[in-house]
């Protein structure tokens, strides 16, 4: 058994097609497809306000005030 693992995209309908090169030559074979979609979501870069931010407080006090609203 071997695995292969390719990024390919769907045409707009929906169809997707594999064209992988293997060491098999006219062998017949099971095939087993995993799909996954890969979209990445973008993330916050949040290292133009690194720094900026100032936190006046006990941060332990505040957060024990916030647990205890669920109580």
């Amino acid at each position: 058994m071997k695995t292969f693992k390719l990024e390919t995209q769907t045409d707009a309908n929906g169809n997707l097609f594999l064209d992988l090169k293997t060491d098999f030559k006219s062998k017949k074979m099971e095939v087993l497809i995993v799909v996954q979609e890969t979209e990445k979501t973008s993330k916050y870069n949040f290292t133009n306000i690194i720094g900026k931010l100032e936190w006046n407080g006990d941060p332990l006090a505040e957060q024990k005030k916030i647990r205890a609203e669920w109580d």
